[in-house]
């Protein structure tokens, strides 16, 4: 495992100080060091001892957003703190805080021998920095290496379904995931799975989606692929495409940092050339296929089937449906086609024409049908 270096612990210190923050607006830690790197004093914003907190009663500058309304606030800035309990603020030589001081505490840093102040966030306050330069010192953003989030296995239900889950997925960013289950234009893909056209049905229902933590801190894939099998074997109706296992692995820090560094870098000239090259052999196989990507390409049966078990039992799109008018509109049909569009397709076809072949299917096909209600609402102007 790799040592962090000071720069990187102090600001972790800085980060959990301000977890004991009682601010309401902004949660603040702040460590002072010598120069050998020791801790000479720490602090975290929070309103004067003996004063109620001002998260169980916030002061009047708790509704202005960071860096205004400063006076009518009544909390002590981190910095403040630590350098009232430094017992020689002349052995401050570097002050590591969560986010960069404002205009006042800028001040009283510079009345100290401190000479670098290491941040995380910048702070509204412009002039601190400029101040801070002009007295020829070390303004410096520092950087938390990225902690791997935790792997949670979750279930959606309604009560509809009488609490019993319908689908089962993992997230590292739950809220997220969430979000884009629930908004059925998120993905262009997500339009046409199983669990998109449910949870579209049962919010036009007004049932809405609950959401259940099956497992924390779960093995990503193999929990996944462990519940999926589970519940599907304890009888439970899932919505699950496929057994799970599809999510794939989150890369390591040192090949993350190397995607940023080649992300945040300026392109190449023989780089620029490859895309050019490239694009311009796309548009000639598109020409080809007369404007169409798809067109004349080959599927193979997996495939065909996948996009198959997509589109069963999926509601399509107005748009979709807007646009296959439109192409239609005029169209004349062969008599072959309407032959087709007829008749039945294959010999499962017919059979399936004729009449029911298990009890299961005459009961199914007995069970009446829920009417839709009839909306008695006047239309103004009719």
């Amino acid at each position: 495992m790799k040592r962090p270096s000071r720069d990187i612990t102090m600001l972790q210190v800085a980060a959990i100080l301000a977890e004991r923050s009682t601010c309401a607006r902004r949660r603040v830690g702040c460590v002072l060091t010598d120069s050998q790197g020791r801790v000479l004093s720490m602090g975290h914003n929070g309103v004067p001892m003996g004063m109620p907190h001002c998260i169980d009663a916030p002061c009047q500058g708790a509704k202005y957003k960071p860096g205004t309304g400063l006076d009518l606030c009544e909390a002590i800035h981190a910095e403040q703190n630590a350098l009232m309990f430094c017992s020689d603020i002349m052995k401050v030589d570097t002050c590591y805080v969560t986010v960069s001081v404002c205009n006042s505490c800028c001040k009283m840093l510079l009345n100290s021998s401190c000479k670098r102040i290491v941040f995380l966030e910048e702070y509204p306050h412009k002039e601190a920095k400029l101040l801070w330069k002009k007295a020829g010192r070390l303004w410096q953003k520092g950087k938390l290496p990225r902690q791997p989030k935790e792997v949670i296995v979750y279930g959606l239900t309604t009560v509809l379904d009488g609490y019993k889950t319908r689908y089962i997925g993992q997230s590292r960013t739950l809220d997220s995931r969430i979000k884009g289950h629930l908004d059925p234009k998120k993905g262009a893909k997500g339009e046409y799975t199983k669990v998109k056209a449910w949870i579209v049905s049962r919010e036009k229902a007004g049932y809405p989606i609950i959401i259940t933590i099956i497992k924390r801190d779960a093995t990503w894939n193999k929990d996944e692929i462990f519940f999926i099998a589970n519940y599907r074997a304890r009888g439970f109706d899932l919505l699950n495409m496929t057994d799970g296992g599809d999510g794939g692995e989150m890369p390591e820090e040192s090949i993350r940092r190397g995607i940023e560094k080649r992300k945040a870098r300026p392109r190449t000239e023989k780089e620029l050339a490859a895309d050019a090259k490239k694009s311009s052999s796309m548009k000639k196989l598109i020409e080809e296929r007369g404007g169409h990507w798809t067109k004349g390409k080959k599927l193979s049966p997996e495939h065909i089937e996948k996009l198959v078990l997509i589109h069963t039992g999926a509601k399509r799109p107005p748009s979709v449906g807007e646009k296959i008018s439109k192409a239609n509109k005029g169209r004349k049909l062969t008599e072959e086609q309407k032959v087709k569009m007829r008749g039945p397709k294959s010999e499962e076809h017919k059979d399936n024409l004729r009449g029911p072949k298990s009890e299961a299917h005459k009961a199914a096909l007995r069970k009446p049908r829920p009417r839709k209600k009839k909306s008695h609402k006047r239309v103004i102007g009719e």
